[in-house]
């Protein structure tokens, strides 16, 4: 097991211990290399092995019952059948008859788990991968930019895409088990990644700083209300505010490995602080009350401190992921003005 011990937030208010107490400490089973015979790979991402569908197809191998919604959904019976029997539909079958790769899972499209969980398992079988290994996924996943460019910039060129409604008989598969929990991450293989990312980084776009204030203003929701008082207080720290999509993929890498500190809003979007070199700061703004660590562990993980700032919701009564943000402007100068003192001490 891999023992996982984390340290307090820079700024801890002592009345929010209790958000993160429980993510202080935490154990992580060691990642490893699975070996199956007579797969069949479909071009949804889903594994079939016999009448079973393998449980690599899916996030929640290391979670509880209250996380296996996504591995019950394909495993109903009728719907579990459907997937068997188009799997042998004749002339959409391919064989593959040489050792292969498999990484990816259901859940590997959505960019937060691409970056922190499904590079991670790539890094772990990346002996295999620089010995010429053909790499086996899901045709569409190269559609996405983010995913693209990654394998590109990370020189993943021996891949063997299979697209939506085809097949590959796989005679031998290599699958590499979750290197951790749903919220958690290996230290060693996250902070693996980001090396690779910034080995490779494109320079960064003219005009962007080393500070960065990632802005939600474009998108439908979670953003801040009071999103212009929120920039003006920004700029005045130096930080470049940016909305993400108004960058390719390519563009992205080249500013945030280069960044020194990193501000957003709870979301993907903090992902990012995996490019970061370690002692980058990150600075999460989140909802008050109880909420996934996620990107406190995930700073952890990659060797950076970690700053935060409770906001008001604009609705109570709305879920946080339905909602928009307040933050207090007075706190906010006070939380950037100790994360300058920090930088300075760096």
């Amino acid at each position: 097991m891999i023992e996982i011990e984390r340290q307090l937030p820079v700024n801890l208010d002592p009345t929010d211990r209790g958000l993160f107490e429980s993510y202080l400490h935490h154990r992580l089973p060691e990642p490893k290399l699975n070996r199956y015979h007579g797969v069949r790979a479909t071009g949804m991402g889903i594994l079939i092995k016999g009448l079973s569908l393998l449980p690599e197809s899916f996030p929640d191998t290391l979670e509880s019952k209250e996380w296996s919604w996504e591995s019950n959904k394909y495993n109903q019976p009728l719907t579990k059948l459907k997937l068997i029997a188009k799997s042998h539909l004749p002339g959409r079958t391919e064989p593959l008859g040489e050792p292969a790769l498999w990484f990816t899972d259901t859940w590997s499209l959505s960019y937060f788990f691409w970056l922190s969980e499904t590079l991670a398992r790539l890094e772990f079988i990346r002996p295999q991968v620089e010995a010429g290994w053909p790499v086996v996924m899901p045709g569409h996943y190269l559609e996405v930019d983010f995913v693209k460019t990654t394998l590109e910039l990370f020189g993943i060129n021996n891949l063997v895409p299979v697209p939506i409604g085809r097949n590959r008989r796989l005679r031998e598969v290599h699958i590499p088990t979750r290197t951790a929990g749903i919220h958690h991450f290996n230290p060693e293989l996250v902070r693996r990644v980001g090396e690779r990312f910034r080995a490779v980084a494109p320079p960064c776009p003219a005009c962007i700083g080393k500070k960065l204030h990632i802005s939600r203003r474009k998108a439908r929701v979670r953003k801040f209300v009071n999103e212009d008082a929120v920039e003006a207080v920004f700029e005045k720290f130096g930080y470049t505010t940016v909305c993400m999509e108004d960058y390719g993929f390519r563009e992205q890498v080249g500013m945030l490995c280069q960044a020194r500190a990193l501000a957003s809003i709870h979301g993907a979007g903090l992902t990012n602080i995996l490019m970061m070199a370690p002692g980058a700061a990150v600075f999460e703004l989140r909802m008050r009350g109880p909420l996934n660590c996620s990107f406190f562990n995930l700073a952890s993980a990659c060797g950076h401190p970690y700053f935060y700032q409770t906001c008001e919701p604009e609705k109570p009564d709305v879920h946080e992921q339905q909602n928009n943000f307040i933050a207090d402007i007075d706190l906010l100068t006070r939380n950037l003005e100790q994360i300058e003192r920090h930088l300075e001490q760096a």
